[in-house]
């Protein structure tokens, strides 16, 4: 009680309730995005305490113990469980010792300066979501914009990846969707042919013909006389070429 600043109870007649908001309360003034990790947690609660065991346990057996103890000293429900702590005892599990040890001890073999990367799913964070996500666990963000088919401006894939434990101010590596690679293609000659080989010329190199204008020339009738872009010209695929087709020579009265 006398270390909490913001109050997350209601103390009436000296009996402590929580507020309905509690949660609220917590996340916004104390985990502020973050859990609490319950191998840190879990070692400097149980520092002094000694377990019996038939045989000297393992670091995983000896850690499955702590874990059952620890669960039933909070006694909270098991949804506020889940959402409070971190269950991190799987990855940094608790060496047993024959001996006591002492709160230096205990420091000395966690390093309390760790944050957990955040959950930045590709395609359904942006970019802008993610580095928000990033910056509240304490890590920097190193941004690569990349070609991919996933949205624009949606994150591609993070390094090092989602649940990774690394170093409070660690550079995490963010690979953002600038969109797909366009494709850039040649224009192919289309003057002196006739107007359906200029279509199927443009159609074969992935292009497609625009407006087509028929105009008076000496060449015969259906010639492909001009194009919008010279031969050899690069554009992006399916762009549309207009052309120009003679109309034939002017008859003469």
């Amino acid at each position: 009680k006398k270390n909490i600043n913001v109050p997350i109870y209601n103390d009436a007649e000296s009996m402590l309730t929580l507020k309905s908001n509690y949660r609220d309360l917590i996340q916004e003034n104390y985990l502020k995005g973050n859990k609490i990790s319950l191998s840190h947690l879990t070692a400097w609660v149980f520092r002094f305490t000694s377990f019996e065991f038939e045989t000297e346990p393992n670091e995983k057996q000896f850690t499955r113990v702590i874990e059952k103890a620890i669960r039933k000293f909070f006694k909270i429900t098991k949804n506020d469980f889940l959402w409070l702590f971190e269950n991190d005892l799987s990855i940094l599990r608790i060496k047993p010792s024959n001996s006591g040890i002492t709160g230096e001890e205990v420091r000395c073999n966690f390093n309390f300066n760790d944050s957990k990367i955040p959950e930045i799913e590709a395609g359904k964070t942006s970019a802008v979501d993610a580095e928000a996500l990033l910056s509240a666990a304490g890590l920097e963000v190193m941004i690569h914009e990349v070609n991919s088919e996933i949205t624009e401006g949606y994150v591609v894939k993070i390094s090092p990846e989602s649940g990774d434990i690394v170093k409070t101010g660690s550079t995490v590596k963010l690979y953002v969707s600038i969109g797909p690679t366009v494709k850039m293609i040649k224009v192919p000659n289309l003057v002196g042919y006739s107007r359906d080989q200029a279509i199927e010329k443009l159609e074969a190199e992935g292009l497609s013909v625009g407006s087509i204008v028929g105009v008076d020339s000496e060449l015969e009738a259906g010639t492909v006389i001009w194009q919008s872009v010279n031969p050899g010209g690069e554009v992006e695929a399916h762009t549309k070429i207009d052309i120009q087709v003679s109309n034939g020579p002017k008859s003469e009265d």
